[in-house]
């Protein structure tokens, strides 16, 4: 599967929930790997947005050193947005969505997006 199959998926990922504006997969290091939105003004992903990316990757890698067990996602919620940040081995997930957006549908979309990332970790282990 290469990177065009998956911004089409991801691209119909975002179509089908309502309020998910973007979806960005990065590395450890938060670099983004794969980023598709819903509207082309997007695309270039502000400050903010990478502000917010660093912040959920060292909540999620903070939280594994409590001995709790490995952590699997982090919700951050503001007045008119949230972010919803999956950790899955060697790629981080976000979702970006409104906050008109259904968290839990959000979060329904784990398994869809696990495979994507798995195949995305074997390709950065590979480079």
């Amino acid at each position: 599967m290469g990177f065009e199959d998956v911004r089409e998926q991801l691209q119909r990922m975002i179509k089908r929930v309502d309020g998910l504006n973007s979806i960005v997969f990065t590395d450890r290091d938060g670099v983004p790997v794969v980023k598709v939105s819903r509207n082309s003004q997007d695309q270039g992903f502000g400050f903010a947005k990478a502000e917010q990316m660093a912040c959920s990757i060292a909540s999620l890698t903070q939280a594994g050193r409590l001995q709790m067990g490995r952590p699997k996602y982090v919700i951050s919620c503001k007045d008119s947005s949230q972010l919803i940040c999956f950790n899955e081995n060697q790629v981080f997930v976000h979702l970006f969505a409104s906050s008109a957006a259904t968290t839990g549908m959000l979060l329904c979309l784990e398994k869809e997006l696990t495979a994507l990332a798995s195949d995305l970790s074997r390709v950065i282990d590979n480079s």
